[in-house]
């Protein structure tokens, strides 16, 4: 479910930017979300072979988390200096940490593997990653023109 709101927040995140520039954004097009999820599962493919297994499957996670908690620290150091106004110091950085976040632990690369594994080889193929999240933007193209228009983007938001 994490999972499919990051594709639908990616797909969406155009909406909000300048007229001109959600023309020349590739994530309000079909070819351009294929690309795209072509490009994150090349990244993913390690070993090149045309499949995600359950080694790629963890590095690409551990990677994916440690870019978010390297994201949270820099939050919590930026929150930090918001909320010393005064800069005496008296709020530690140890005593903000311990009100951070904790990050959940992934629940593992078979849970991946079986989110897209359809035709249970063990492996995932990009026909098999892709399938879930293009019909996830075919289901925002409600005129199927290959496009998401700024009113399908509304739309799905609730606007």
């Amino acid at each position: 479910m994490r999972f499919r709101t990051i594709a639908l927040f990616a797909a969406l995140s155009a909406v909000a930017l300048p007229a001109s520039a959600q023309q020349a954004d590739p994530l309000r097009t079909r070819d351009g979300v294929t690309k795209a999820l072509a490009d994150r599962f090349a990244a993913m493919d390690t070993n090149k072979d045309g499949t995600i297994d359950r080694t790629e499957a963890q590095a690409a996670q551990d990677r994916v988390q440690a870019e978010a908690s390297a994201n949270i620290l820099k939050e919590i150091d930026t929150a930090f200096a918001e909320l010393d106004k005064d800069r005496n110091g008296t709020l530690s950085k140890e005593e903000f940490r311990a009100t951070a976040p904790k990050i959940k632990p992934s629940d593992g690369p078979q849970a991946v593997i079986s989110r897209f594994d359809t035709n249970k080889d063990g492996k995932v193929s990009l026909p098999e990653y892709q399938k879930p999240l293009l019909a996830q933007f075919d289901g925002l193209d409600k005129n199927k023109d290959g496009k998401i228009s700024d009113t399908e983007a509304r739309t799905s938001q609730g606007r």
